[in-house]
Parts: structure tokens; sequence; C-alpha cells
């Protein structure tokens, strides 16, 4: 999948506190948005949301310090006009419903193909809401 223009334009944010999902992904990620903002937790995450405005948030949710639950209730209070998708490996209900419920826009599982994060981010950018097939029948149910 190649760059497209929309996304070179665009500033996003990745907030995971692992290291090397964090800088894996980070990687893959510059190579589609104009500037990436990466940080280890969600205190650090709405300190970089609040200094730089990206358009998009990407945050994992259990993470030290502030999850991204908490992340995305405060940024998204702060800041209604956010995009938050949450890419995380957790796939049961309290966390999927308790992301919706802060304002996350999407919520994708980690094991998706690295083409379908891209559509979720540009579907999130223009301003669709975004569920991973695998979890979206449990929203719905």
């Amino acid at each position: 999948m190649e760059p497209t223009d929309a996304l070179k334009q665009l500033t996003l944010l990745y907030v995971e506190d692992e290291d090397i999902a964090r800088l894996s992904i980070g990687s893959f990620l510059r190579r589609y948005v104009g500037t990436l903002l990466l940080a280890s937790n969600g205190s650090e995450g709405l300190q970089l949301y609040q200094e730089n405005r990206p358009a998009v948030v990407i945050t994992d949710l259990e993470m030290p310090v502030m999850n991204g639950i908490l992340a995305t209730r405060k940024i998204s209070e702060q800041y209604p006009q956010v995009r938050v998708l949450v890419l995380t490996t957790f796939d049961d209900d309290e966390w999927l419903f308790d992301a919706v419920r802060a304002g996350a826009k999407g919520y994708l599982l980690k094991d998706r193909p690295r083409a379908e994060l891209i559509r979720a981010i540009k579907g999130t950018v223009q301003g669709n809401s975004f569920i991973d097939p695998a979890v979206a029948g449990k929203l719905l149910g």
C-alpha cells in the first residue's frame, strides 16, 4: 500500500508502552504520515496532544502511569474534535465498551494486516468510525 497525499499531510500520535511495538509500528507508520509523535504512556500522550494537536491519536489500552481509556477520556473531554483509534490486543467486552464510552472513534486489534491499520487511519481522518470485525459483534450485540 502506497502512502497517499492526505496521509502525508497528517500529524499522528501513537501511544504505546511496549518499546518493540512502539518502535516497529512507529517505523511502519512513518512511511505513511507526515509527522509521527510517539509516547510511552497515556500521560505522555496527553501532554504531546496538548502541545501538537495531531489529527489522529492511536493508543494502546493497558499502559503504566495512565492507561489508554483514561487518556482517551481526558483528550476527548478537552478536545472533542479529536479522532482516537485504539490499537490493542484486547478483544474482550470491558475494554471495548470502555474505549468507546471514553470517546474512541475506532477499535482495531494488533493482529490485523498492516493495510487494515492504514484503512482505519484514513477512515478515522475522514470522520468515520472503524471497529475491528473481530469485535464488532460484541458492540452491536
